[in-house]
């Protein structure tokens, strides 16, 4: 999927630019297995998972939530990451090519959500 536009960028539009393909890797990946018609994406499992999990914890859950960042041209690394309170930093990554709008899990938990998405 590629995203044009009638204004032509300036060097002061870089970090803008830079920032929406950003929000664009996030929604992409957030929004995987909207396509195969199943109730539930990527970003809604997480977000069940979440909300169901968060009640349930003892000591407490920080979410920090969705981010990218830029790995080659049109490369990203999209990460949601939370934190039980006294625990590690917990991360699931997925790469995504921007060009083909291409997603590769990259830890087991990314890859069976991603599973549960298309299959749900």
């Amino acid at each position: 999927m590629m995203l044009f536009s009638i204004f032509p960028a300036t060097a002061g539009d870089k970090n803008v630019i830079e920032e929406d393909a950003q929000a664009l890797a996030c929604r992409l990946v957030c929004q995987f297995g909207e396509a195969s018609g199943g109730a539930e994406t990527i970003g809604s499992l997480i977000e069940l998972n979440m909300r169901q999990w968060k009640p349930q914890s003892s000591r407490g859950i920080e979410i920090y939530g969705w981010q990218a960042q830029k790995v080659e041209a049109a490369i990203y690394r999209v990460t949601y990451e939370y934190e039980e309170i006294g625990c590690d930093r917990r991360v699931l990554s997925w790469q995504i090519d921007l060009r083909d709008a291409n997603i590769v899990p990259l830890t087991p938990l990314s890859r069976r959500i991603m599973e549960m998405s298309q299959n749900l």
